[in-house]
């Protein structure tokens, strides 16, 4: 955790940059709900693989708090990459990040994330801008979606094979080839 979580300032400053070759925050030994990552940005990073700002394998952590900035993955999540387990992602916000695949801001390959509260600005992806769900049971709520784009399907979000849930959300000014908000 950052000093002060909730600051904004704080997180802004508070860093986390990692090597552009693989994932820089990574959860796949079965960490649980106590593992807490909290109140920092993780920014500017590139990788040819998934997941470049972080990467949730068989794992159930708590992301609270984080930014994730400017980050690119030649494939899926730019910004953060799901494969099994159940995370809680709350209050996070996802800003500027592309995938060349799906997901640029989130891609949920399998798993029951719950996502909450979180801001969804200004992410691209051929599928699934600010968020893409392949296949699991995630759950969305109160989160905003702004100016997030997709060269096909889903400006904010897109779901394939996946049973969500999206309650309270907001989209706003997505675009897509189908379903600018969400499909």
């Amino acid at each position: 955790r950052s000093t002060d979580p909730t600051d904004q300032g704080i997180v802004a400053g508070t860093r986390i940059l990692g090597p552009t070759t693989n994932p820089t925050v990574v959860c796949n030994d079965g960490e649980e709900s106590e593992t807490v990552i909290s109140g920092f940005t993780i920014t500017h990073l590139s990788s040819a693989v998934t997941g470049t700002g972080m990467l949730i394998d068989t794992a159930s952590p708590t992301v609270s708090y984080c930014l994730f900035h400017d980050n690119h993955a030649d494939d899926d999540g730019g910004g953060m990459y799901i494969d099994s387990g159940d995370p809680t992602i709350e209050h996070c916000h996802f800003l500027e990040n592309a995938a060349d695949d799906d997901g640029g801001g989130i891609y949920v390959n399998d798993g029951n994330p719950s996502v909450t509260d979180c801001t969804f600005d200004e992410n691209s992806a051929e599928s699934g801008g600010g968020m893409k769900s392949r296949s699991g049971d995630p759950v969305v709520m109160g989160c905003t979606f702004t100016d997030n784009s997709a060269v096909n399907e889903g400006g904010g979000m897109s779901h394939y094979y996946a049973d969500a849930k999206v309650s309270y959300c907001t989209f706003t000014d997505n675009l897509a080839k189908r379903g600018g908000a969400m499909e």
